[in-house]
């Protein structure tokens, strides 16, 4: 086994656009021990998972609400982690449209991967 890191930020349209925002990640063989990554605590927080060979699936939800609004705008995904790299998660909000978030993935600084949620944020539902 071996150490691997994930850290979160979120994008500043993310931060601007919406009146609360998370992720919470957690291990899929493991759901019981989750972190989650807030406006008040990501930019300090790292989570550590221990990943073996065959690597590690990391579930992720981002949680977006938009002000005035009770209930979260929902998106989860799965991740697979391989021991002993620095994964970095960065939460976006597609600026012109406002409805399509997408998290960029890089690891050890290199993007390998940038997911598009195939929901659509809609303020006027």
């Amino acid at each position: 086994l071996a150490n691997t890191s994930v850290s979160v930020v979120f994008s500043d349209y993310v931060k601007k656009y919406f009146s609360d925002y998370s992720i919470t990640l957690h291990a899929a063989d493991a759901t019981g021990r989750s972190f989650t990554f807030d406006k008040n605590n990501y930019s300090y927080k790292t989570a550590y998972f221990n990943v073996g060979a065959v690597g590690r699936a990391l579930q992720y939800t981002i949680n977006l609400t938009l002000p005035g609004e009770k209930e979260p705008h929902t998106y989860s995904n799965v991740l697979t982690l391989e021991p002993s790299h620095s994964y970095h998660l960065t939460v976006k909000l597609d600026d012109e449209s406002k409805s399509k978030i997408s998290i960029g993935i890089m690891v050890d600084g290199t993007l390998v991967d940038e997911k598009t949620a195939t929901e659509i944020i809609n303020p006027y539902e």
